[in-house]
């Protein structure tokens, strides 16, 4: 019996080391074939490997940002220190437009006070319904139909519907590009952390017929265009955009614009209280 229990023994330690060794060399195998940046970036992070980023480790999220271009504001932990530390990794060490922070911006101005409607609607509280009856209660059929499936697929609670208007609060949105896809007017955009102003119109109807379906349209009067002595803006198919350019007066420019359709982010973030309540 004893001599039994002593081979049992030595077997289950045979068993134990044999285990060890492999989990090893597995751990071994698995980080020599990490990139090298990967395990450079997953030193820097928090390693709690609490997979709230969807990773089930620091270093698996860390690869994901590098390898596969995963969204770099997901570590809960680091908050937006860590975000901004990720995307300072990314801009020292790779050639990636991701070192530079993103923000959702609606392209619409139309709330319920500037947009005309064709008629009330009592039907779902959901875009893709509103959109399908009659192409939506709005009379412009390019604006924004206001009933929050930009911000049912916000990840963080960075959009929210004011006055049938979707709005982004800057300070929380990361850029991660999930409520495009959610717009069935695909009225939102990813601008530079440095592109703060835009034109909030999408509509390329005619500029009478513009100005009758929302007060705060954009009416191709191209006085935004007359004042743009460095390319601040251009008109193209009966729509004012903003462009990027060196020390651009877009500020000034935009008290010329009749309708007051050229906004800027800095102007949202002023009322910052409607965004008290979203949970960061």
């Amino acid at each position: 019996m004893m001599v039994l229990l002593k081979f049992l023994f030595a077997l289950g330690l045979a068993s134990v080391s044999s285990f060890g060794a492999s989990f090893l060399v597995g751990a071994w195998r698995k980080r020599k074939k990490t990139d090298p940046l990967a395990l450079a970036l997953g030193e820097q992070l928090p390693g709690f490997d609490c997979g709230l980023c969807g990773a089930e480790d620091c270093q698996a999220y860390a690869s994901a940002v590098v390898i596969s271009g995963a969204d770099p504001g997901l570590c809960s932990p680091g908050g937006r220190r860590m975000e901004s530390r990720i995307r300072s990794f990314l801009g020292e060490n790779l050639d990636d437009s991701r070192s530079l922070r993103s923000v959702a911006t609606v392209l619409c101005g139309g709330d319920s006070q500037s947009a005309a409607t064709d008629y009330e609607y009592d039907g779902q509280e959901d875009c893709l319904s509103a959109a399908a009856l009659y192409g939506g209660p709005k009379r412009c059929k390019d604006a924004c139909l206001g009933f929050g499936a930009c911000a049912r697929a916000c990840p963080l609670g960075a959009i929210r519907i004011e006055d049938r208007l979707a709005k982004v609060d800057a300070d929380i949105c990361t850029g991660c590009g999930k409520c495009l896809a959610a717009c069935p007017r695909s009225l939102l955009a990813l601008k530079l952390e440095g592109e703060v102003w835009h034109v909030a119109c999408s509509s390329r109807r005619g500029s009478e017929a513009k100005a009758a379906d929302c007060a705060k349209a954009c009416i191709a009067c191209g006085e935004c265009v007359s004042a743009s002595f460095q390319g601040e803006f251009k008109l193209e198919k009966n729509l004012a955009s903003a462009r990027q350019v060196g020390n651009g007066q877009w500020e000034a420019i935009s008290l010329r614009c009749p309708t007051k359709a050229i906004v800027g982010r800095d102007e949202r973030k002023k009322r910052r209280s409607s965004f008290r309540n979203v949970e960061r």
